[in-house]
Formats: C-alpha cells, structure tokens, sequence
C-alpha cells in the first residue's frame, strides 16, 4: 500500500533537475507499484512541482506506461504551466524596458530569478511575481505599473498590481519589513550592499535586475523559513541554487561569508540540514560546524527533524525565528506584531475586520492562533 509519505519521498526523488541512477531507480521501482495517481497529482500542485514530475518520468521512459488518467492531466498541466511561465518572462522583459527607461532599478526575487537555473519554463512555475524596489522609488514604480496597464484592485493589498493573468508583487525589502516591522531584527534594514552587487537579468543593458548569486541564495533561505518550508518548490529552488554555487570556486565560502555578512548563519544552516535530509546531498561537516551546526538546541533539531521526515505545518517552523533574534525584548515584539499585526495587515486577514470592534478582531485571532497550534501540537 502506498503511503502519504510515500508520495512524499517518491515527489522528493524526482522533484530535481538532474536524476542520479539511484533516484532513477527508486522512481522506476515506484511506478510500478498501485499508486493513487490522483493523489499524486493533487500533491505534486500543491507543492509545485508538476512540471519536474511531468520532466523527469518523460525523460525516464516512464510517462508512457503509467495511467492515461495520470499522464493525460499531468500533460495539460505542464502545458498551462509553459504557456504562463512563458507569458510571465515576456512581460517581464517587457516591463524591464520600461525600468530601465524610467531609471528605476528593481529586482526580481523568487523564481523569476531562477529561470536561467531550470532553463526549460516548465519546471518552474511562476504565480505571483516578486519585485524589490527601493523605498524611494516605489511610489514612480507604481505610476509605471498603472502607466503599463496595471490595477490594483484590492484595497487590502495595495502591493499587488494586476493585469490579465500576471500578478506582481511589489516589496521594498526581502522581509517585507514594510509589512511586519519587527522583522528588522531578522534581517538588516539596509540593503544597499545587495543592490550594489545585483546584476541585469536580461541583458547587460540594465532594467530588471537578479540579486548576485550568493545574495540571492540568501534571500531564498529567508523566503523558505518565511514561508515555514510550506513547498516542496522552495526547497528545491535552494537545492538547484546550492549545486549551481558549490560548483564555482570556493562556492561553499562564499556563501558562508555572505550568511555571515546578512547575520543569516542560522537560516542558511537550517536550510542545508534540510537540503541534506530532503535531496540526500553530503556537505563537509566544517561548513556546517562554521555556520554554528554544533551550537543547534533541541527544539532546532527536533523541527528540522520533523520537516525532513514529512512533517509540513508551517506555522509550527515559525518558531526557528525566534533563535534568530538577539533580546527577549525583539523576541516579545516580534511575536506580538506577529499575531496582531498592524489594522491594515489584520484587514488582510479578516476580510471583514473594518465591521467589527478591534477588541473582538483580535480575541479571534488569538483564538485562531492557539487552536492552531494546540493541532500543531497534538498531530506533531
């Protein structure tokens, strides 16, 4: 009988751009089992990694033999996926034009960065598209973006900007600090040493623009815990970002230098505990030791322990940015921002915040919170 944590290992084996024999193997082994084919397809989308699944079995030989109730969908699928990580990248190069007429420099993050990584468009999809401006300039970005056609149709969310099937995403900062404040103590306000080093995405004319490679690593460790390792695909985009750097020279060094540089030692080394236990890859235990492996308490070890082995609650990870804070003072107003936020983030939260009395809007939200948790808990 196959498993939930089968589907799990078995979508960890084959979401990567290289197959090893041993992971051609297990995978070739696996499909021939009684697998339910709509679960799997159903997980694969959830975690992202429909376009790597469709990859890899139709590169193995192994597509073709499997259900046509599977491989049909999974098709159409990676289709759609194509066709709109296709249209995203062509709006982007577009919109770079226009940042670069203007002046304005922005930075793509996430996977619009790490196009030119997975190369073929659909082991990648793209959703919202995330761009970094300064603060400076965010106000004649968004006169360009409305300019270029753009909406943003959603009082709640004045960051997003819509124009058909392309949703941009607008932050001044990797951390969104403009969102939850406290979270300067996660990660230094000032990033003009990152903006220094970003690098054209397109071409060397300048416009849209990537974070230097070791930069940008950094910041998909930050985005990954952010986002509680919720999916599969943020992990992979380390993963694919980790063998891309530890292949040019002194990779692994600099990437300890520049976690050290944005004080992220902590995060960086949780992600490559992951990467470890996830992808089966062997990092030398002196990079580990370096970035502080030997130091990690038991509640550290235990939740990274839990994610390797299949364990996904993202809010329960939440609790690893707690180590990342210097002072039970930052530690006390990050949670407290955390749960109740700002009215204008609660807004975001509770559609139906402005009808309420604040007082009741954020006895919910502790209410929510701690039930939450408590199943956190009793499944964990």
């Amino acid at each position: 009988m196959v498993t939930w944590n089968d589907l799990i290992k078995f979508l960890r084996s084959i979401s990567r751009t290289r197959l090893k024999g041993r992971e051609r193997e297990y995978i070739s082994l696996f499909c021939k089992r009684e697998v339910p084919w709509d679960n799997l397809l159903m997980m694969a989308e959830m975690e992202g990694v429909s376009g790597l699944l469709y990859f890899n079995l139709k590169n193995s030989g192994i597509l073709s033999s499997l259900p046509d109730s599977f491989s049909g969908p999974l098709e159409n699928i990676c289709g759609r996926i194509r066709e709109q990580t296709t249209s995203i990248m062509d709006e982007a190069e577009a919109l770079s034009k226009r940042f670069k007429q203007a002046g304005i420099p922005v930075v793509a993050l996430q996977g619009l960065s790490l196009m030119t990584i997975y190369g073929d468009p659909v082991l990648r999809p793209l959703g919202d598209v995330d761009l970094m401006v300064k603060p400076i300039h965010k106000f004649r970005l968004k006169e360009l973006l409305y300019n270029a056609g753009y909406q943003d149709p959603l009082n709640t969310h004045p960051n997003l900007f819509l124009k058909d099937n392309v949703c941009l995403d607008v932050h001044t900062h990797v951390l969104n600090l403009d969102r939850i404040h406290s979270r300067k103590y996660l990660f230094p306000v000032d990033l003009s040493s990152m903006w220094d080093r970003a690098e054209p995405l397109f071409d060397q004319s300048g416009g849209l623009l990537t974070l230097d490679p070791f930069d940008n690593h950094i910041a998909l460790t930050v985005h990954a815990l952010k986002h509680g390792y919720s999916r599969l695909i943020w992990l992979v985009d380390l993963h694919e970002s980790l063998l891309k750097l530890r292949g040019m020279d002194n990779g692994l060094e600099k990437i300890m230098e520049r976690a050290r540089f944005w004080h992220q030692e902590n995060t960086v080394l949780y992600s490559l505990v992951l990467l470890e236990g996830i992808f089966n890859i062997q990092l030398p235990f002196r990079f580990k030791r370096e970035l502080g492996i030997t130091r990690l308490n038991i509640l550290e070890r235990y939740l990274l322990s839990k994610k390797i082995h299949g364990f996904t609650p993202r809010e329960l990870f939440y609790l690893l940015w707690l180590f990342n804070i210097k002072g039970i003072k930052n530690k006390i107003r990050f949670i407290k921002e955390s749960v109740l936020p700002r009215d204008e983030i609660m807004a975001q939260i509770f559609h139906d915040y402005s009808t309420h009395a604040k007082g009741s809007i954020y006895v919910k939200r502790i209410g929510e919170v701690m039930i939450k948790m408590s199943k956190i808990f009793n499944s964990g």
